[in-house]
């Protein structure tokens, strides 16, 4: 976070607290819909556990990756 302010000097850092915390709250809700798709899914068909670990893991590697 002080590297962010120390590299925009000029900018105001109420509005870069609220940019950050935008992002922050958009991905949480992301992962929260495909939290509840799942459980849908799960309900409906019957889907082991197993298979979406798989594919969420990478996901949100690639998610920490984009966000840093």
């Amino acid at each position: 976070m002080r590297l962010l302010f120390r590299a925009r000097r000029g900018a105001d850092p109420l509005d870069l607290r609220r940019i950050n915390f935008g992002t922050r709250s958009l991905i949480r809700s992301f992962w929260f819909g495909i939290g509840l798709q799942f459980l849908l899914w799960r309900h409906m068909f019957d889907l082991p556990v197993i298979v979406p670990v798989r594919v969420l893991g990478p996901l949100t590697e690639f998610a920490k990756e984009v966000y840093r």
